[in-house]
């Protein structure tokens, strides 16, 4: 077992034990919430970083199913065209 998840499991035992989530699955889906949207935070802000740099694309109809059917081939690569 890693150190890391050592400290996690002892953050959520203390969680419980000081009260602040009734249980372990309770401080664990907190811990989730919390980690998530750090993420979505993190992504939020490099998006704004490459639009600040004009590293994007414009969103168009074209590139929109361009990227569907790029996605589709990834999650879907049995049943996709």
């Amino acid at each position: 077992m890693s150190l890391a998840v050592k400290k996690i499991d002892n953050i959520l035992t203390e969680q419980v034990g000081n009260g602040s989530c009734p249980s372990v699955a309770e401080a664990e889906q907190e811990l989730i919430s919390v980690l998530a949207q750090r993420d979505i935070d993190r992504g939020i802000a490099q998006g704004r970083v490459d639009i600040k740099n004009g590293d994007f694309r414009e969103m168009t109809l074209e590139s929109n199913a361009q990227f569907i059917d790029n996605l589709a081939k990834k999650i879907l690569p049995k049943t996709s065209k």
